[in-house]
């Protein structure tokens, strides 16, 4: 029997236009920061960079682009493409979205002598038609989210591996991202995320799950640099991860998309939870935060 795997995922990621200082506090506060404390221990995750952001980093702080090769040779990271400015694919012609996700692949292959199978969708923003503009763009996998797959009637029981969806037999891999961890992680005690991880162990213990999300959380939301380095959470969280391996393996997103699929999934037009919030209108996002808060107060909704 297996171990039970945690795939883990990184976005980073600083849009068009923003400020010098802004990229640097950044790259310092999280992107470098993160990467540091990562290299002192055996564990092998995925990183997503937008373009954009890896343009600037060369020019600025060069070391890292090499930081980064030296552990890719390793085979301690595995690059992801997307859109190379970061664009929302669904909002810009398919001509151009294929030339965004060709655009980073490129640089990818040029820069650190990989080709990238899995993508960063932007915003997780999913629309059925996707599949056929990915695969034509030689995308094999990409994560979205657990949410996703609750609104197309799946229950968080059957979320237990990869799932293939197509357009017109254009195949990819999908890998459900869970919410739960999401959430726990960097903001719950570690003794919670090993107690998470144990939970669905214990359902499946040669199961997987999927973590994915931005790389800003680690150090440049406020007050998260202190909380990740100046506290040592991401050091504690690692050395947890490395003292339960006897059970549990981290792998790059690539390995879980190349597991055996729990099934087939047709995902409606669909954005992370958040998102679909942020995105209502003004009266019903009103209206939908009083609801929540009710739910919440009434123990009908996790805090």
């Amino acid at each position: 029997m297996g171990k039970f795997r945690l795939a883990f995922g990184l976005h980073n990621h600083q849009p068009v236009g923003n400020f010098d200082h802004v990229f640097e506090y950044a790259h310092q506060k999280a992107y470098q920061s993160f990467l540091d404390v990562f290299q002192k221990h055996g564990l092998s995750i995925s990183l997503h960079q937008s373009g954009i952001l890896w343009d600037w980093q060369e020019k600025h702080h060069p070391d890292y682009l090499e930081q980064v090769k030296a552990l890719v040779i390793q085979g301690r990271l595995e690059l992801m493409t997307g859109g190379f400015y970061e664009p929302i694919l669904t909002s810009i012609p398919e001509a151009d979205a294929e030339g965004q996700i060709a655009q980073l692949n490129a640089y990818v292959k040029k820069r650190f002598d990989t080709e990238p199978e899995g993508l960063w969708l932007t915003e997780r923003i999913w629309e059925p038609h996707l599949p056929k503009l990915l695969a034509r763009s030689g995308v094999k996998y990409l994560p979205v989210d657990d949410t996703h797959f609750i609104y197309a009637g799946f229950e968080h029981s059957q979320l237990t591996g990869p799932f293939v969806t197509e357009h017109e037999n254009y195949r990819v891999t999908l890998l459900p991202i869970s919410k739960r961890l999401r959430y726990l992680i960097p903001f719950g005690t570690i003794e919670e995320v090993i107690e998470e991880l144990k939970r669905l162990a214990d359902t499946d213990p040669s199961g997987l799950v999927i973590y994915a999300d931005d790389g800003e959380k680690f150090g440049s939301w406020p007050q998260t640099h202190k909380h990740c380095y100046e506290d040592g959470w991401l050091e504690e969280l690692f050395a947890a991860l490395d003292d339960n391996a006897d059970w549990l393996q981290v792998v790059p997103l690539r390995d879980a998309a190349r597991s055996r699929p729990a099934g087939r999934a047709y995902l409606p037009s669909s954005s992370y939870a958040e998102m679909l919030h942020w995105s209502l209108p003004p009266q019903a996002f009103v209206e939908y935060e009083k609801l929540e808060k009710y739910l919440k107060q009434k123990g009908k909704l996790e805090q």
